[in-house]
C-alpha cells in the first residue's frame, strides 16, 4: 500500500500536464537555448483567457529579404506557425519576428515587376507565405472522446463513481459510469457534425489572373 500515493501523486502529474501546458514543459520538456536546434517553442498570447500554446519548429529553404536589399536570397530558416500567422527566427536580433511583406517599396517596383517567372520560384514563395487558405483540420471520434474524458469535470466524476464503488450498491455506480460515458459520446458526436457544418460553409477555390515571367495566366487564388 505504500506506493498507493506514489502512483496517484504521479497520474495527477500527468492530469496536470495534460490541463496546463506548463506544467508538460516543465515535466517533459528540456530548455534548448538555440531556436535553430529546437523542436517546439511555447507561445504565451497576450488576449485575455488564452493559456500557453506548444508549437513545432519547422526549418525550410526558402528567399528572405536582407537589410537594405530588394533582393532576396536563399537560405534555410527556423519558423513556426500560430494562428494562420507564421514567424521566422532572425539570428541578428536573436528573437522570433512575424513574417510581413516590405511596404516600403517604391510603386515604381511593383509596376515593374513581371511576376514569379520560374516554377522553383512559385514553389520557394509557397514555402515562404504558404497557401492563401483557412482551414483546420477535423478530429477523429477516439481522440476527441480522450480529450472529453481527460476533462476535470469529468475525471472529478470518475473519482466520485470509484468511490461510490466502495458501498454495496456498486452496480449503481457501474450504470452510472455507462451514463457518463455515453453522454460524452454525444457531445463528441455533436462536435463532429458542428465541425462538418463549418467546413461545408468555407469559401471554395476560384480561378484568378496572376502574372507569372511577364505574362498572364489563370491560377487558383490558394497559390
Amino acid at each position: 500500500w505504500g506506493s498507493v500515493p506514489v502512483v496517484c501523486l504521479e497520474l495527477f502529474l500527468h492530469l496536470l500536464g495534460f490541463w496546463i501546458n506548463s506544467v508538460y514543459c516543465w515535466i517533459h520538456l528540456n530548455r534548448q537555448n538555440d531556436p535553430t536546434k529546437a523542436q517546439v517553442v511555447t507561445v504565451n498570447p497576450h488576449v485575455q483567457n488564452s493559456k500557453v500554446q506548444i508549437c513545432q519548429v519547422k526549418r525550410a529553404m526558402f528567399g528572405l529579404q536582407q537589410a537594405n536589399q530588394k533582393s532576396e536570397k536563399e537560405k534555410e530558416v527556423t519558423f513556426f506557425d500560430f494562428w494562420h500567422t507564421r514567424y521566422i527566427y532572425d539570428e541578428d536580433a536573436g528573437q522570433f519576428k512575424r513574417l510581413t511583406f516590405d511596404p516600403e517599396f517604391e510603386f515604381s517596383f511593383h509596376t515593374k515587376n513581371s511576376g514569379y517567372g520560374k516554377e522553383a520560384t512559385v514553389e520557394s514563395a509557397l514555402k515562404k507565405w504558404g497557401p492563401n487558405e483557412f482551414r483546420f483540420s477535423k478530429p477523429d471520434f477516439l481522440p476527441m472522446l480522450g480529450q472529453q474524458m481527460l476533462a476535470p469535470f469529468f475525471v472529478f466524476q470518475l473519482f466520485c463513481v470509484a468511490l461510490w464503488c466502495l458501498d454495496e450498491y456498486w452496480y449503481y455506480c457501474l450504470f452510472t459510469l455507462v451514463m457518463l460515458v455515453l453522454f460524452e459520446c454525444t457531445v463528441v458526436k455533436q462536435r463532429l457534425r458542428n465541425l462538418d457544418t463549418l467546413r461545408g460553409m468555407g469559401h471554395k477555390p476560384q480561378s484568378i489572373m496572376a502574372q507569372r515571367g511577364g505574362r498572364w495566366v489563370q491560377v487558383s487564388e490558394q497559390m
